[in-house]
């Protein structure tokens, strides 16, 4: 049973050459490439009901500030960002500008991506006007460049050696202080990401000499888990242990949550509009530090 069927192909190649300067006037010049692929199909076996699968294939160099080394620091890493050493007992770290680096890293490898979306749409007759989707979508970017903060490099001391370099053991500890991080960008192993996305709309043609339209989207996180290296664990984020710090990899502070939403309701008429929208995310863990002068 086939009303209609659409098979698509894309693909997309592009060669970039940047040039510039740093703040200090060194020269930079830093040339990337990347590419997209993408297929699928879909398929109407009745009017109002439409299946849809795609996936892509991606490839892509790092960004120019991404591998371009960083400004030097001209302010020390201050005890208020509340930045701990969790070897020697949730010490506060606070360092000198000259004791840590910060910016892009000619070492990084190309990011590749595979993403998979198989989604369902239904758009019934005898409701005119709505529109319902649900989509099931899945992400697996490898070698994931992502910009880690001083907590991250500190966690995850053991996965990326000489990122962490510390002093002689003291105070009863079996490591010394911190006295240089890395805090360059880097790349993780694989980040993996699941989520079901469910959205409806309604649109009313004809209410109050306009048009009234109603859009809610609710998604649901099945997983966001990342593995650092070859070695380390693969690590769950949706509601997961808080791993502070990973730009990319937990898009919120504490992680990710597992349900979020918003909804819009929008009216407009000949000569104005007005419109109202809510946003709703589950609950998120979230990391208590002890800092100097706060309880």
């Amino acid at each position: 049973l086939v009303r209609r069927l659409e098979l698509f192909g894309s693909g997309r190649i592009e060669d970039t050459l940047r040039e510039g300067f740093r703040a200090d006037g060194q020269p930079v010049d830093y040339s990337s490439d990347s590419s997209l692929y993408a297929f699928g199909f879909r398929y109407m076996p009745v009017e109002g009901v439409m299946l849809r699968v795609s996936r892509s294939i991606g490839f892509k160099t790092p960004g120019m500030s991404q591998v371009a080394p960083g400004d030097p620091p001209t302010s020390p890493l201050s005890p208020f960002a509340g930045y701990v050493d969790r070897l020697r007992g949730d010490e506060p770290v606070t360092l000198p500008a000259d004791q840590y680096i910060q910016g892009g890293n000619p070492d990084l490898l190309p990011e590749t991506t595979n993403s998979t979306n198989i989604g369902l749409i239904l758009s019934p007759a005898w409701i005119p006007g709505m529109r319902l989707s649900i989509d099931y979508l899945e992400s697996v970017r490898g070698d994931a460049i992502t910009s880690p903060n001083a907590q991250t490099i500190i966690d995850l001391e053991a996965e990326f050696p000489g990122r962490v370099e510390r002093g002689a053991p003291s105070d009863g500890f079996d490591v010394g202080p911190i006295t240089f991080l890395d805090m360059r960008t880097i790349n993780l192993r694989e980040v993996i990401s699941e989520s079901v996305d469910l959205t409806l709309e309604q649109r009313l043609p004809s209410v109050r000499n306009g048009a009234l339209m109603l859009t809610a989207r609710m998604t649901k996180y099945l997983s966001l888990r990342y593995q650092a290296t070859d070695e380390g664990p693969m690590l769950e984020q949706v509601r997961g242990p808080y791993i502070n710090g990973v730009i990319g990899v937990n898009q919120l502070a504490g992680g990710t949550s597992k349900w979020s939403g918003n909804a819009q309701l929008h009216w407009e008429g000949q000569q104005w509009g007005m419109g109202w929208s809510v946003r709703f995310l589950d609950f998120q863990k979230l990391p208590l530090y002890s800092r100097p002068g706060f309880t």
